[in-house]
């Protein structure tokens, strides 16, 4: 997956939902309480990457258009972990870059840009 799907630090955040991903996460179980704070998931929300995926592709419940996923830092995840929560990002982004009805924009600090290409490099899933 190719790191430039995200934003880093650049543009203005206007018309949309604000998920705050705050400085030092280290789990799972912290980022998804991140995203039900500002994002509140369906009921249904089964607390796995898994799920995070079904809920950020579907979005039927938001009706904001835009949905701003801003990062305070890069998680501090294990690093498979990270890379699946950086890939399953970046696969959510592109899903609504081909379909109608939300927008997903993913943002990092632009200090982080090197450290996520790194860990993405050119691959594709």
């Amino acid at each position: 997956m190719n790191a430039t799907v995200f934003t880093y630090g650049e543009g203005q955040l206007t018309d949309g939902v604000i998920v705050s991903m705050p400085a030092g996460l280290t789990d799972r179980a912290q980022i998804f309480d991140a995203f039900r704070t500002s994002l509140p998931l369906p009921a249904y929300f089964g607390e796995n990457w898994d799920a995070l995926d079904e809920c950020l592709r579907d979005l039927s419940w938001i009706q904001s258009e835009r949905i701003f996923v801003i990062h305070q830092d890069i998680p501090a995840l294990e690093a498979s972990a990270l890379k699946i929560y950086l890939n399953l990002l970046a696969a959510c982004a592109l899903y609504w870059e081909q379909h109608k009805g939300h927008e997903l924009i993913i943002n990092f600090p632009p200090e982080s840009r090197k450290t996520i290409e790194e860990i993405l490099g050119a691959e594709v899933f």
